[in-house]
């Protein structure tokens, strides 16, 4: 049956609208085969706790989720199955190879849904639909970081106020995908929102900017922010290449921080 609401990528009111699944099930059956277990859960943090179904969208008609947006589903697990599927280790280098564009458009896809779910930033993404869709310039400037993150220990102490068996350290792997805000503080004090994706060892960032902001501005927070962040390497669309090191920071303060939704250098 067609439906008169439009579809939230492509406007259209003569289609049918699907259910859209904030992450890939494609994507997210594999992080499950990957943990050896059949767990579907999912922190909301819209009601502040864990569901056992995964958020859905049914604004999205079935021509763009069985089109262009399968397509980048399918690049990112083609990603995973290369990259993402590791866990690694403190002190590990990784040639991580990309398609800035495919990449980029299924980061901003995954916003934009977490976006209309959650009720959050939801008026940032509109505008770069059209780029999601189809590659055409982004009206929106914004730039994209990763660093890849080390697993992290919670000491015995730790666990024994925890009221947890503290027989030795516990090991806190990044085993889970999430997606959320996180502020960035400059050592001068200058606060700025960004979006987190993190696949596993692997933490994406998207810095926004507003419309007029400069060049020149724009190159001075990339100045602080890889300068302050330990280990975090710029994406750029120049490049389909970068050298990651495991290294700054774990799991366990990722996991910890997106709770505070900081990230001070």
């Amino acid at each position: 049956m067609k439906s008169q609401q439009p579809c939230a990528y492509c406007n259209r009111t003569d289609t049918k609208l699907t259910k859209e699944h904030l992450w890939a099930r494609s994507l997210h059956q594999r992080l499950q085969k990957s943990r050896g277990d059949k767990q579907h859960s999912f922190w909301l943090s819209r009601l502040d706790k864990v569901v056992e179904t995964e958020p859905k969208l049914r604004d999205v008609c079935d021509v763009c989720n069985n089109g262009v947006l399968s397509q980048l589903d399918a690049y990112i697990c083609a990603l995973w199955d290369k990259y993402f599927f590791r866990i690694h280790e403190r002190g590990e280098f990784v040639n991580f190879s990309y398609n800035y564009d495919l990449l980029c458009r299924w980061l901003l896809k995954l916003c934009y849904n977490s976006a209309r779910i959650h009720k959050f930033d939801d008026f940032v993404y509109p505008p770069l639909v059209p780029y999601i869709l189809n590659a055409s310039s982004p009206v929106v400037e914004f730039e994209l970081f990763l660093q890849i993150v080390p697993p992290g220990f919670l000491s015995v102490s730790e666990l024994k106020e925890m009221g947890l068996p503290d027989d030795k350290a516990l090991r806190w792997e990044p085993d889970i995908h999430r997606i959320g805000f996180a502020q960035f503080i400059s050592n001068d004090g200058r606060k700025k929102i960004l979006r987190a994706i993190h696949l596993r060892s692997y933490s994406f960032f998207l810095a926004f900017f507003q419309p007029g902001t400069t060049k020149s501005e724009i190159n001075e927070f990339l100045s602080i922010f890889l300068l302050q962040k330990q280990e975090v390497k710029h994406i750029s669309p120049r490049s389909d290449f970068v050298v990651l090191l495991c290294d700054g920071m774990d799991a366990l303060e990722s996991f910890q921080g997106s709770h505070s939704k900081f990230i001070a250098g």
